[in-house]
């Protein structure tokens, strides 16, 4: 029986550079049977002698995201590789040549090495650790929005949120979570049953999380709340961080899996200008620029009257703007997403890249018009007008 290593990385190392990695050790031979560096490949290394006992190397494999374990996905961002070692001779010896060369390609790969035997991973260090702002820094939030019906909602709404938490976007996990300060949910001690009953059990309240840095704040609306069928979920990002292009990856890929399986009809991604930050906790109170509601007491209001940074619509939407926003992704099932430019973009440099920044974004009759009392829009898809 084999003992398994498998080293997920953020860096591709072709089979012939993993050959000289391992040559870098004289005492140890790396054969290739391919002849390139394009495609994954078996490396078989060994002590002296080719035909010697040993271990073999395969990839790079290109993996996808729901393919990551937890744990990798927990401490670095941007992977991308997949690298297989299975050591045949289990001598101490061979483990210990395995596992010199394991560390060596992790840390070429920029990665995480997992012993598939044991669960453990090397490094322990979080790499998922962007820097924080000085307390009461003026700082600009990033706001994401998922809006969806109570009929649409998949019966089991929390575990999927918790889920896809864990897999795309581990910072929004509720680390603590009520209906009023202080909050008395706790995720790590009281675990997901407590979460999931709590939704449930306050079906007809909102739930507030609070999540690791740079989320700072959440709320899930309660399915029993208002009579109308609307309902949110919405989550609140420090914006600096995603400056950086690994975090802008991390967040769209959750933005949009979160959309798709929870049954959203419209979903947004937003900058609001700008917050305070003490000690990592924003107040959006603070915000000189007021944001669209995404319902009132359940009932949908229409799309927003001015531009947002990214924004997903499901088939009826995606029917009636896709021709108002350039380079809009079309998917199989009809739906839209669509995003201005790579980088985060506040009110007014999204004005600055309409065609026309002194008309409205989409057509005004498709957006709630902002005032007292904010108006309805004056058309709405029959699904969301009730």
């Amino acid at each position: 029986m084999s003992y398994d290593l498998s080293i997920y990385g953020t860096t591709r190392i072709g089979p012939l550079s993993v050959v000289d990695l391992v040559q870098s050790i004289p005492i140890l031979t790396a054969i290739y049977s391919g002849d390139d560096e394009s495609g994954a490949g078996m490396v078989r290394v060994s002590r002296g002698a080719p035909q010697g006992p040993g271990f073999t190397i395969d990839g790079p494999f290109a993996v996808e995201d729901e393919d990551i374990p937890l744990e990798v996905t927990a401490r670095i961002l941007g992977v991308k590789w997949l690298y297989r070692i299975s050591v045949e001779d289990v001598s101490d010896k061979t483990m210990g040549d395995a596992n010199r060369i394991s560390r060596k390609l992790t840390k070429a790969a920029s990665g995480i090495l997992v012993d598939e035997q044991t669960g453990q991973v090397w490094p322990k260090s979080n790499q998922r650790q962007p820097p924080r702002p000085k307390a009461a820094d003026l700082v600009d939030e990033i706001k994401l929005k998922w809006c969806y019906q109570v009929e649409d909602a998949p019966h089991d709404l929390a575990a999927r949120y918790l889920r896809l938490a864990r897999q795309y976007f581990p910072e929004a996990l509720p680390r603590r979570y009520g209906s009023s300060e202080p909050f008395q949910g706790n995720l790590e001690r009281d675990g997901d049953a407590h979460f999931i009953r709590t939704l449930d059990v306050e079906a007809a309240t909102t739930t507030y999380t609070v999540g690791k840095y740079p989320v700072t704040s959440g709320s899930l609306v309660g399915r029993k709340k208002f009579a109308g069928n609307t309902r949110f979920i919405s989550l609140s990002v420090d914006r600096a961080t995603f400056r950086d292009p690994l975090w802008r990856e991390a967040l769209m890929k959750y933005f949009d899996r979160m959309a798709v399986e929870l049954g959203c009809f419209f979903a947004s991604v937003e900058v609001l200008r700008p917050g305070r930050s003490s000690h990592g906790a924003m107040f959006s109170q603070m915000h000189e620029e007021g944001y669209y509601p995404a319902d009132y007491r359940g009932q949908w209001y229409g799309l927003p009257p001015y531009p947002v940074w990214c924004s997903w619509y499901s088939k009826p939407y995606a029917e009636l703007v896709h021709q108002y926003l350039p380079g809009a992704r079309q998917n199989p099932d009809g739906s839209l997403f669509h995003s201005w430019q790579e980088e985060s973009a506040d009110r007014d440099q999204l004005r600055e890249l309409l065609t026309n920044p002194d008309l409205p974004w989409i057509p005004a009759e498709l957006s709630q018009q902002q005032g007292e009392p904010i108006q309805r829009a004056a058309v709405i898809p029959a699904k969301y007008a009730n």
